[in-house]
Formats: C-alpha cells, sequence, structure tokens
C-alpha cells in the first residue's frame, strides 16, 4: 500500500509498497522544487524560466550551526554561500527570494553534515574542594576512566564532560573519618568514602561542587 502526504503546499512524502520514501519541497509560488529521497538527498531539481526572466539574484551567504546534534555537545558551524546570478527573474526581489530559499535549505543541510561540523562534547566547570590536608582524594565519574583529583586543601575547578553520571565516588583516604558534600545534597557524614548517585552535570545543575572535610 503507497501512502500519501499533504499539506496547503501540496504533496510533500509518499511511501512506496516497498517500503521507500520520497519527500517534496516547494519553491516560495508553491511550485515543485525539489524531490529527496528518505535520507534527504536531493534526487530531482526544478528551475521555472519565462522569457522576462532576465534579473540575476544578489550574492548572498551565511553561516549555520548544526542542528542535529544530541544533547550536552557544541555544535559546530560552517558557512553557505550563493553566487551572484544563479537565479534569474523577473524582479530582483523574486531572484532573491529564490537565492534565499537555496540558502537556506542548502546551508542548513551542509552544516548538519557529519563531515563538514562536529558535535563536540561540552565540558562544564566543577569545583572540588578539600579542606581536610590529605592529599590523595579522587573524585571518579562512571563512564570517565581517568579520576579528577582533589587539592589537598583550596579548591580546584576541573572540566567535566556534561551529562548525567551513574556514580560518583571519592575514594577513603587513611582511616579518618570525613564529611563529603556534593551541591545542595544531604551531605554524606562519618564515613571514609562516599558515594552519589544520577550526578547531573549541565549549566545550572546544583550537583557543580564536591567538597571533603
Amino acid at each position: 500500500m503507497s501512502t500519501y502526504a499533504y499539506d496547503p503546499s501540496g504533496l510533500r512524502a509518499v511511501s512506496d509498497t516497498k517500503g521507500g520514501n520520497s519527500f517534496f519541497e516547494y519553491d516560495y509560488f508553491q511550485r515543485l522544487k525539489n524531490i529527496k529521497d528518505w535520507n534527504g538527498n536531493i534526487v530531482k531539481s526544478y528551475g521555472y524560466h519565462t522569457y522576462d526572466q532576465t534579473v540575476p539574484n544578489d550574492a548572498m551567504s551565511a553561516t549555520f550551526t548544526r542542528s542535529n546534534c544530541p544533547a550536552g555537545t557544541s555544535p559546530q558551524s560552517a558557512s553557505w554561500s550563493v553566487p551572484a546570478a544563479k537565479y534569474l527573474s523577473s524582479t530582483k526581489a523574486s531572484a532573491n527570494a529564490d537565492a534565499t530559499y537555496d540558502l537556506d535549505i542548502n546551508g542548513q543541510l551542509n552544516a548538519n553534515n557529519p563531515a563538514v561540523c562536529g558535535c563536540p562534547v561540552t565540558s562544564i566547570s566543577y569545583t572540588l574542594s578539600n579542606s581536610t590536608g590529605l592529599s590523595g582524594f579522587q573524585a571518579t565519574f562512571s563512564g570517565i576512566s581517568t579520576p579528577f583529583n582533589f587539592p589537598a586543601t583550596g579548591s580546584l575547578q576541573v572540566q567535566v564532560p556534561a551529562g548525567t553520571y551513574a556514580t560518583v565516588t571519592v575514594n577513603a583516604v587513611g582511616s579518618a573519618t570525613h564529611t563529603f558534600t556534593m551541591g545542595t545534597r544531604s551531605p554524606q557524614s562519618g564515613v571514609h568514602n562516599a558515594s552519589f548517585s544520577s550526578v547531573v552535570v549541565q549549566t545550572g545543575s546544583s550537583d557543580l561542587t564536591l567538597s571533603i572535610q
């Protein structure tokens, strides 16, 4: 069975009996502009020209930021340009409208290409504090192989990849017991080591400090 999807511009998508999908885009005059495959690649493109379409578009460019990155990352950006006179029309306004459509659609597709723009993980400043005077305490975030070292005294800011961590643990140093406090959570007192669960490392989180007393 084939299925068809419509909106006020016209036919928008077709799913055929073999599971193949085609998508349809229209220009600002609601004329068919592009036919795309299931992956967003243009397989057919249509241009409309009449005898009086002699006015060229202006050159234009813009910067686009990748829009399909996962949470906790910093999407990269890339520029895209449409050269002058790529489109002809009867007026400058309509020629520039064609160029703007090209710029917006293809500029974003270009930025969303993983080969062009990456999604580097965002790092969040995290504060480790220690008032015991003892060296050797480490904060271990689940999923990160290298722990973060506490200073022997005072505070230290480290950069932790954004995300939610199943556990954050602090090891024991010596035989004395201490109080371990993370953000606004209830302190863990009179213990040699500590473990905190479901730790959120994001801007604005209340879990961004960890202290030992």
